[in-house]
């Protein structure tokens, strides 16, 4: 609350003109009141508590309520330096840093008061960190410029041991690096790259092999092709449990193909010997429910003979000694939840058992 009421006050309006009603004139109580009808940013605890965009509300808001000030983008220059401020206060203060859990941020192209350096030194005091979220990146110039600082300013940084929970979007991948016990990943938010999808999925998911422990993927702000998916990400993290995706057909827009999209579906299941739950989100071309409830009852047969000839294939020699689960898990996944959620929003979740 107390974070909210200053980021209200930190417009640096000016109010000189006649009649002008800004934000800083109004009365403490009545900011207070406009920060509670706000919606709370979500901490990620488990999978069942996905990182919702609309969670983002709030900042947009305070935001758009900031340009009603002639100086409002001094709005920005505050808030870093408040942040920079609570840094260095966790930063001399070891006995407050073990306790900060959970840290959530937004990164933007705008850089004040240093945020940089005190954003890893004050990552690396944080022993406790369980969970790391960055829900956005903001700023038209950061992909394509210089100011992709963090991912390599981070790497310089002691790997953060703690974190077992990750939110970020596609562009900060490179943080992977320095978190070799990451457990969850949620993957948020989109800005293009230079290049094509194709490209930079085939090059992202090869940053996987920094996280041999990873047992949840999430990524559903992106569509992703069915068989990229198997080819790429399934292959660079056989250890997921948990996989939670959108994904759509590019090979026969704009007629879908049921053989192709079920086809990828069950090489996904081959490649990921312990998968227990698997979210498929409908993405294009096809918004019509029947066609992708047709295709999960079409796959409920196949996966149940499937299950148990691939737990009877040995991985391959190359994964199985260089990747460390295969040393502490125990057997392949004998059945799976499979669930769809149709373009009209409906979810339905079908559990298989191998036989």
């Amino acid at each position: 609350m107390v974070e909210s009421k200053h980021a209200l006050q930190a417009t640096d309006c000016d109010d000189s003109s006649p009649g002008a009603v800004t934000l800083t004139s109004l009365p403490d109580e009545l900011l207070l009141e406009i920060v509670d009808c706000l919606p709370r940013v979500s901490v990620l605890i488990n999978r069942n508590m996905p990182y919702d965009e609309d969670d983002l509300t709030r900042r947009e808001i305070i935001s758009a309520l900031s340009q009603t000030c002639q100086k409002g983008v001094q709005w920005k220059k505050r808030l870093a330096t408040d942040l920079v401020r609570q840094l260095d206060f966790a930063i001399h203060n070891p006995s407050i840093a073990e306790h900060v859990e959970s840290l959530s941020i937004i990164v933007t192209d705008d850089l004040y008061a240093s945020v940089t350096d005190k954003l890893c030194a004050g990552l690396a005091m944080f022993k406790n960190l369980h969970t790391l979220q960055i829900p956005k990146v903001t700023g038209p110039n950061f992909i394509f410029t210089d100011a992709e600082w963090l991912p390599w300013a981070i790497q310089m940084q002691q790997p953060l041991l703690s974190v077992r929970t990750m939110a970020m979007p596609w562009q900060l991948f490179a943080l992977l690096h320095c978190t070799p016990n990451l457990e969850r990943l949620h993957i948020v938010d989109w800005t293009p790259r230079p290049w094509g999808p194709r490209t930079y999925h085939r090059l992202a998911s090869k940053v996987l092999r920094q996280v041999p422990y990873l047992k949840e993927l999430t990524s559903t702000d992106l569509l992703l092709d069915a068989s990229w998916i198997c080819d790429w990400y399934a292959i660079e993290a056989p250890s997921l449990e948990h996989l939670t995706v959108q994904v759509y057909d590019s090979s026969s827009e704009p007629t879908p193909s049921q053989h192709y999209l079920e086809q990828s579906i069950l090489d996904i299941v081959w490649e990921l010997h312990w998968l227990r739950t698997l979210k498929i989100v409908a993405g294009r071309p096809n918004d019509d429910d029947t066609f992708w409830k047709e295709s999960q009852l079409n796959l409920i047969e196949p996966l149940r003979r499937m299950i148990p000839k691939r737990n009877v294939e040995p991985l391959e020699p190359s994964s199985e000694a260089e990747h460390p689960m295969a040393m502490v898990r125990g057997p392949p996944s004998t059945s799976l939840s499979l669930t769809f959620v149709y373009p009209s929003g409906a979810e339905e979740t079908i559990g298989i058992e191998g036989y």
